[in-house]
């Protein structure tokens, strides 16, 4: 996305010691601790300490460099400072990864391993998880976030370690532990393309065992990147972006705690769907006229995308003594509608001119994992992690309808799909094996 002109206004606020920050200070915070440093610089390099950075790569917190595996970590502060504001952004922090995208299908490349299979029920070779859930759908996994803890990034090949088989590699998302002290941030900013920007999140306890915290993200482009010349409609634009999420932490005990997530995202627009001719290369039925942009395009099918998706999970975690019992139980539910032009041109198909608009998938996921991990002192096995993991997926996909544009403008229903009359349950498929 091009921006230039970009106006924000951001707002923090913390219960202990009670903070006020807005765009002015940390310019004159820099000023001071310059001053600081200089003055100070030999003092500073003598008692400066390498950060630890605790990763959970291998199912249980270690030192990053404790791991013997390629990862890469980057904390929420890291993410934010790096304008990395959803999944397809972190190309721009992590070395090796790419996460093209096409008809809004995320496809994450590790090294260049991945796929480039779209359809119902096709899963990333390069899997995403989010506190420990695993996102099955590629549709889903394009998301915006505002309230990260830490993001890693393992590369090559991994195993049952996480219950699913990914050559790719991993992108393991932790999302940030309601806590106690009252805390608070607000974000809106607005740039070109008459784009709204606006983020909050804001954390704190219900009670002495109970916390809780909530993120909002809401994302809304004015004006397209281009035009459909046809229509004078925008093209490549987001009409809204809406994603809420909040956790909520019980504290049963000293060695008992119970963490219940609920997310939901609703999108809306065509910035995926906008499709149009290469340079170059010469359509179906001829050459057309050059037009003035990359972004525009000459079609007349105005195209569009419709998503909406979330899910629950509830992560109990028990202290035995001897090892951390977890477990992990998710829902997940995803739907995405896309319509296009299929020849790319306002010139009808053959038979007055054939226009596909799909229903694309429906997906619903239920995953069942409990793990054991720990230092064994008895036997001297070391470090061990083990579980078991059950997940189960559903998915469906029904054509909406085909279409056919008469000369006089009228449509023609060719064809109409009903789930109602369709019976068919869609594909599920069930999955068991080992997973900590």
């Amino acid at each position: 996305m091009r921006k230039w002109g970009w106006f924000s206004v951001a707002w923090a606020i913390q219960a202990a010691p009670m903070a006020l920050t807005g765009g002015v200070a940390p310019a004159l915070a820099a000023s001071d601790s310059s001053t600081g440093i200089t003055a100070n610089s030999q003092q500073a390099s003598e008692t400066e300490v390498l950060q630890e950075i605790t990763i959970v790569a291998q199912r249980r917190r270690e030192n990053l460099q404790d791991v013997p595996i390629s990862v890469t970590a980057i904390s929420g502060s890291q993410l934010a400072h790096s304008g990395v504001e959803s999944t397809q952004d972190l190309p721009m922090s992590v070395p090796g990864l790419t996460m093209p995208q096409s008809a809004g299908y995320l496809l994450p490349h590790i090294r260049g391993v991945g796929t480039t299979t779209m359809g119902a029920g096709l899963e990333n070779s390069v899997a995403t998880y989010i506190d420990g859930v695993y996102i099955a759908s590629p549709t889903a996994a394009l998301l915006k976030f505002n309230d990260i803890q830490q993001v890693e990034v393992l590369k090559g090949p991994q195993g049952t370690l996480f219950g699913r088989n990914a050559t790719g590699g991993a992108i393991l998302i932790a999302t940030r532990e309601p806590a106690q002290d009252l805390q608070g941030e607000a974000h809106l900013g607005y740039g070109n393309y008459a784009t709204l920007d606006s983020n909050l999140y804001v954390n704190g306890g219900i009670s002495n065992d109970i916390a809780a915290n909530l993120a909002v993200n809401y994302v809304r482009m004015g004006e397209g990147y281009g035009t459909n010349i046809f229509n004078g409609q925008d093209l490549y634009r987001t009409d809204r972006n809406l994603a809420l999420r909040s956790a909520w932490k019980f504290d049963f005990s000293d060695v008992a705690t119970l963490v219940v997530s609920l997310d939901y995202e609703n999108t809306a627009g065509n910035m995926n769907s906008s499709i149009g001719e290469a340079k170059g290369v010469i359509p179906l039925f001829g050459a057309l006229p050059p037009l003035r942009s990359v972004w525009d395009a000459d079609v007349d099918t105005q195209p569009y995308e419709r998503f909406s998706g979330g899910g629950a999970s509830a992560k109990l975690t028990y202290d035995l003594g001897f090892g951390h019992l977890v477990s992990i139980t998710a829902y997940r539910r995803s739907d995405y509608r896309v319509g296009f032009d299929g020849d790319e041109t306002k010139r009808l198909f053959p038979l007055h001119g054939a226009e596909q608009r799909p229903r694309a998938p429906q997906q619903s996921d239920f995953a069942r994992e409990i793990g054991l991990s720990g230092v064994d002192d008895l036997l001297s096995f070391g470090d061990y992690a083990v579980g078991l993991r059950v997940l189960r997926l559903q998915h469906i996909y029904l054509p909406r309808g085909i279409s056919h544009d008469r000369p006089d403008g009228h449509l023609i229903v060719v064809a109409m799909l009903d789930r109602s009359r369709d019976r068919d349950p869609g594909n599920r498929n069930d999955h068991y094996g080992p997973g900590p």
